[in-house]
Parts: structure tokens; C-alpha cells; sequence
């Protein structure tokens, strides 16, 4: 896919082609966990009241991320194809863009990223997560939807040196 952006400049991104995907075949589910908009605005409504520190992340490329339970293969897109293997494929190991089960696949990837560095994950919403820093008594949140996640702390410097 090709697209050129408002300041002037061009952007390409490979895409699969999700849409010829089989359920059942090709990927099981679809659903990915967000964060509850109710749920959101109480926490920010809660950072503003308790004067946290709050930092935001935009995770450019997130679905690139997602490890693929399946096998799936792709054509080698046009401009691509390699010299004598014109009939090749290629074997994804990672989502793509235009994927079914990408979001989910990214979805699991960061969550597995967020339990390593110590988060626990909010049983009432999914897209909640929370770290507790016995020695210090601080507490960070993170509020994650999709690639954006919004990170509050009790204490910035903490919140700063985790996000390092």
C-alpha cells in the first residue's frame, strides 16, 4: 500500500490480504482486548484530581509485533518477486497489517511484554494495567488501546525510568 501523507511526505506499508483469510483455516479469533471508555475517563479523571504524572506512547508499526500462532502464507507482493521464484511464497512468522487475527497477535505480544516488566493486568478490563513499586509506594497505571497506551504515575521519576 502506498499513501502520501498530509505533510507531503510517502508512505508504504506491506499488507496482507486479510480479506481471503478462511476462519477456521487461516485464524480462530479475531477479538482484541481495548480498554473500557468508561474506564479511561475515570482514570484520567482520577490522574487530574491526584495531580499524576501522566506520559503517552503511540507504538508506530505495533501489529508488526504480533507473533502468528498459525501458518500462513502470502504471494511475494509485485516489485518483490524474487528472480526465478516468481511462484514462491512467503511464510509469515509475524502479523502484518491487513491481517484478521493482527490485533489480537499484538494484543498477546504486549501483554507478555507488560507481565515481564513486572505489570499485572486489570481482571475487570483488559486494557488496564498496573505496576506497584514496594520500595518506593509508587503506583503506575497504564491504559492501553490498541498501539496508544497512556502511562500515570504517583511518582514521575519512577514512571520516566520504566519507560527507559
Amino acid at each position: 500500500m502506498f499513501n502520501i501523507k498530509p505533510d507531503g511526505h510517502y508512505q508504504s506499508r506491506l499488507v496482507a490480504k486479510g480479506f481471503s483469510q478462511v476462519e477456521g483455516i487461516d485464524f480462530d479469533e479475531l477479538f482484541s482486548p481495548v480498554v473500557h471508555y468508561e474506564t479511561a475517563r475515570l482514570l484520567l479523571a482520577v490522574a487530574a484530581l491526584e495531580d499524576l504524572d501522566i506520559q503517552s506512547v503511540d507504538i508506530k508499526t505495533a501489529y508488526l509485533y504480533g507473533d502468528l500462532d498459525e501458518e500462513i502464507y502470502m504471494e511475494q507482493p509485485e516489485g518483490f518477486k524474487l528472480p526465478g521464484k516468481e511462484n514462491k511464497v512467503w511464510r509469515l512468522r509475524k502479523a502484518l497489517y491487513g491481517l484478521k487475527q493482527a490485533g489480537l497477535s499484538w494484543w498477546c505480544t504486549m501483554t507478555k511484554s507488560m507481565l515481564a516488566l513486572g505489570f499485572k493486568r486489570c481482571k475487570s478490563d483488559a486494557g488496564i494495567y498496573y505496576y506497584h513499586d514496594k520500595k518506593t509506594k509508587a503506583l503506575v497505571i497504564a491504559i492501553v488501546y490498541v498501539n496508544d497506551i497512556c502511562f500515570m504515575s504517583t511518582k514521575g521519576s519512577l514512571l520516566l525510568n520504566e519507560l527507559k
